[in-house]
């Protein structure tokens, strides 16, 4: 008889053990299990074994339903019917202005508002900024967009711009602005 010798991490020695012999029953189902384990793990290491299976794929499609329809189509179309006669009131105003702007353009609002000695005379006041630095004149002054008036000379351009209710007419659909002419 064979004795296993074990080492005692607490007292630091050697001591004798429980007798070694077999530990596992061999049995014919134990056999044919090993056997299918070794023979399957053989044919997967070196790719001889190919076999065909039906597959089912499944797609999934959410469908939302709802329970109360109208809470959300009514909101929805409430909208809709407010802003759409301000979308169709912009776009025709569009087609007769001709221009369209640009948006948070400092070149653009520089371009339109000068041109108008009243309006530069009033704004001159008003230069360091903050409300409590505009002078009383430019508050109470009437301005409106149009063709500046008395740029009829040959040489100078006829000028879309800012100015006052007397310096500025009606723009013109059949006349080109920021042109200059030399006729």
């Amino acid at each position: 008889m064979i004795e296993n010798t074990l080492f005692n991490n607490a007292t630091g020695r050697y001591s004798a053990g429980t007798p070694i012999h077999p530990a596992f029953n061999v049995t014919p189902a134990l056999l044919n299990a090993y056997l299918f384990n070794m023979t399957t793990s053989m044919m997967q290491a070196y790719g001889n074994w190919n076999t065909s299976t039906n597959a089912t794929i499944s797609s999934i499609i959410n469908v939302y339903s709802f329970s109360e329809p109208l809470n959300l189509i009514i909101p929805y179309f409430a909208t809709l019917l407010v802003s759409l006669p301000f979308i169709i009131l912009g776009g025709i105003a569009l087609i007769r202005n001709g221009v369209s702007a640009i948006d948070n353009s400092f070149i653009q609002l520089l371009a339109t508002s000068t041109g108008s000695a009243t309006i530069d005379r009033a704004a001159a006041g008003g230069c360091l900024g903050g409300s409590e630095n505009v002078p009383q004149e430019l508050k109470d002054l009437k301005i409106r967009f149009g063709e500046i008036i008395d740029r009829d000379e040959p040489g100078l351009m006829k000028r879309a711009a800012f100015g006052t209710e007397d310096e500025v007419t009606k723009l013109r659909h059949d006349t080109v602005y920021g042109v200059t002419r030399w006729f």
